[in-house]
């Protein structure tokens, strides 16, 4: 399957969006590598340990700008 490279590999939900089917999808990143990788729920195993927003990000920010006639963004700055 697609996922069996990262198979046994732990990861961090970072965040979760609900598809047209009503199936839940979420974007993970593998601690070991800091890969994001998007994950089906079936597809995942809790172990029920918890991190904080904390350790992955920093609480800095961006602006983004996006041009209404191109739909382009760019970092305001």
């Amino acid at each position: 399957s697609a996922l069996s490279e990262i198979n046994d590999h732990e990861a961090a939900v970072l965040g979760m969006v609900e598809n047209d089917n009503g199936k839940w999808c979420y974007s993970v990143h593998l601690l070991d590598s800091g890969e994001s990788w998007d994950v089906m729920e079936n597809d995942l195993k809790s172990t029920g340990r918890m991190m904080l927003r904390e350790d992955f990000y920093d609480g800095d920010s961006v602006t983004v700008g996006v041009d209404p006639l191109t739909g382009e963004g760019n970092i305001k700055g």
